[in-house]
């Protein structure tokens, strides 16, 4: 599929969610709650320092909801965790809570750090973190599919639109980081991974789990956001993912036809897994964009 018949498809999806889907990532659910921490408790006594001294009371709040059976307290993001109250041998303490939707999409390669826990103003502001920190991941992504495009004997125009894609993440890893420095987030470097050219088996399997599939999520994504915002600088960032989308699919059909059957089955089964990966963490347009 081109780039234009893409670009039509993504929009009449993108049409068709917008009554349901608000213009960036989902607002998440919010507890509130008041716990009490036993000042004379030993296990608590390492947290409880930082947060008398510095307000620093995210790991207390989290030892509380895990002692009250909150599942996955480290995954948890904090809108608030402070003391109300301070007594000789408690504290009372406030917090606002909730867990990250993972809205946010883009292209990585294998041997990207993971990612440190975000710590940002509010959940908009760690959605433009997180997009800003994969679209860093995605320049380096396509700095490693220009070298193996290369060493493994690709057409030119595929190297050419590979480069023109890592100076598209370049320019959106920058307006992004912007976004998220306005929102109240703070971005940081990401580390280039391992450059070392692998075979084309698994060149393609990255490319069909990271381009075929993640990247055209994220077109779809942008798409949605430009349409239900009127921002230009969405409009052109969806362009672009759109054609980096478009990129992949003619890559994967590139390699595909230089590899024998049991490398297909092998990228058959990655994508397969990719997709359910996606609609499992109900992604916005997954079931939409892969429907059989």
């Amino acid at each position: 599929m081109g780039s234009r018949r893409l670009r039509a498809f993504l929009v009449e999806i993108a049409l068709a969610a917008m009554p349901a889907l608000p213009a960036c990532c989902p607002s998440p659910d919010v507890s509130s709650a008041t716990k009490t921490a036993d000042t004379r408790d030993l296990s608590l006594v390492p947290a409880i320092k930082p947060c008398i001294d510095h307000d620093a009371c995210d790991s207390l709040c989290m030892k509380l909801l895990a002692r009250d059976g909150v599942a996955n307290v480290y995954e948890l993001y904090f809108d608030e965790c402070r003391i109300v109250s301070a007594h000789d041998t408690y504290l009372d303490l406030s917090m606002k809570y909730y867990e990250p939707i993972e809205c946010e999409a883009g292209r990585r390669t294998d041997g990207c750090a993971a990612p440190a826990k975000i710590r940002a103003a509010s959940a908009g502001a760690a959605y433009f973190v997180a997009q800003a920190r994969l679209e860093a991941e995605a320049v380096h992504a396509f700095a490693r599919m220009i070298r193996e495009l290369r060493a493994h004997g690709a057409p030119s125009s595929l190297i050419t639109r590979a480069s023109k894609a890592r100076e598209d993440e370049i320019r959106h890893a920058r307006v992004v980081a912007r976004m998220a420095r306005d929102a109240g987030g703070s971005v940081e470097p990401v580390a280039a991974p391992p450059m070392h050219v692998r075979d084309l088996r698994a060149v393609a399997i990255e490319n069909m789990i990271e381009g075929c599939v993640r990247e055209t999520h994220a077109a779809a994504v942008v798409t949605h956001q430009a349409l239900a915002t009127r921002s230009a600088t969405w409009a052109s960032i969806a362009r672009d993912e759109i054609d980096h989308a478009a990129l992949a699919a003619d890559a994967a059909a590139w390699m595909h036809a230089r590899l024998g059957p049991s490398a297909r089955r092998a990228i058959d089964r990655a994508r397969a897994n990719a997709i359910d990966e996606l609609i499992a963490h109900a992604r916005p347009f997954a079931r939409a964009l892969f429907a059989a």
